[in-house]
Order: C-alpha cells, then structure tokens, then sequence
C-alpha cells in the first residue's frame, strides 16, 4: 500500500484540489470548510478510500474537536495502520479509549461496542502499546457480554492458545460470524476432540466452511478421509 501524501497541512487547501484528491463532489467540500461535521467526517471517509491518509487524520480531527463520536472513533482505527503510512494520527489506543468515554457518556452502545473490540485488538497486537493478551482478554471478555462483533472469536482465540479449550469453544460458540481463523480453531477442537468430544462430521463442516474461505486450506482432505472411514 503507498499512502499519498500532500503538503496541505502547511498551506490553505482549495475546494478543487481537495474534492479532486478526494474523488468527492465539491459541494461536500464546501460544507467541511465551512464546519458541517457530517460533511468532515463522509470528506475523511473518502480520502480514507482514496489513501490521502494525511487529509483523512485532518478532517476527523476537526469533526473531533465538534464532538463527532464516529470521527474518534475512525481516527483510532485510522491510527493503527502505523506512522509508516499514517502520520500525525496519534495513538490508536488512546483514540479508543477517548471513544469509549464518550460512548459511555453519550449512552451510544454501537460505538461502545466497537471500542472494546478494537481495544482488545490493539492489546492483542501491540498497536500503540506493548503487547498485552491479559488486557486484551479483558477488552474482549468484556465486549462479548455485550454481544460486539469479533469479541468471542478474539477471547475463544486467546483461550484456544492458552489451551483453555473448552472456554475457547463456549465463545467461538456465541459468535455471528467467525472468520477463517474462528472456523479452522473450531474444526481442530472438534477433530482433536480438544474442549469437547471428538466429532469429525462437525469437524469437517468447519472445514469446509474455511476451504470455502480460503481455496488454500489443506486440512479438509484429511478430515474427509477419516469421516469415510467411519462409513
């Protein structure tokens, strides 16, 4: 990825030159500059997707400096790309925890949830600070009792390589949506009979469902083998 940079942050940027580097109408353009918070956050949305990484940090800060929750938010998730290809975004984990105060606050359950999940990914990940999986369990135990997207996978993946099986699986249980990494976990605790008793049927449904995923996944030949041998 080559993030595009510009030299706005030192001179008066023009409704031309932004709505190009932006590919956004002008008129969206205008109502930012003239301080439409939903105009500042959709105009970082879009240099967000067009990878002006530099103009995107400076519309949510100034949506965040109006109160927008979802500007702090996204300046948190922006952050954790790194200084590599982001500069002057600030601290993803200090960005989450500022939105989570203020989710709080603010009583906005959407964006609660969201900070959590993205809390114990930064912990888990050591974005913006030294590696934590303890800290990360938490943000994610945390958030699954709240029902947020990703956080039983993230605790039944944090169990799952503390050997905790059988906790791992009550909360890869309770997810939405798994990803490929959820779905292979679940198939080897099944196979393996790791956490619960073996069941190679159940274990290759979710094989399956990661071959599916992943056209690279090898382990379903072998799960098919075994299954027919118990024919």
């Amino acid at each position: 990825m080559n993030p595009k940079t510009t030299n706005f942050y030192n001179s008066p940027p023009q409704i031309l030159i932004e709505s190009q580097l932006a590919n956004c109408d002008t008129k969206l353009v205008e109502a930012a500059m003239q301080g439409d918070v939903d105009a500042q956050v959709r105009l970082a949305h879009y240099h967000w997707a067009e990878e002006v990484y530099d103009r995107a940090v400076h519309w949510f800060r100034l949506a965040v400096q109006k109160g927008s929750l979802e500007a702090l938010h996204n300046l948190g998730c922006l952050s954790e790309y790194g200084p590599a290809f982001v500069h002057n975004a600030g601290n993803p984990v200090e960005w989450h925890n500022k939105a989570l105060a203020l989710a709080q606050k603010t009583g906005n359950d959407f964006y609660r949830k969201r900070s959590l999940e993205r809390l114990g990914y930064c912990y888990e990940m050591g974005l913006g600070c030294e590696k934590d999986l303890a800290k990360a369990l938490e943000f994610y135990k945390q958030g699954a009792e709240e029902d947020a997207l990703f956080c039983n996978e993230g605790a039944g993946n944090l169990l799952f390589n503390q050997g905790k099986y059988e906790e791992a699986l009550s909360y890869f249980l309770k997810e939405k949506s798994l990803t490929v990494r959820g779905y292979f976990q679940m198939g080897e605790m099944y196979e393996n009979g790791w956490g619960t008793e073996a069941d190679l049927y159940k274990a290759k449904k979710y094989y399956t469902t990661v071959h599916r995923m992943n056209d690279s996944f090898s382990e379903l030949g072998r799960c098919e083998d075994a299954t027919s041998r118990r024919k």
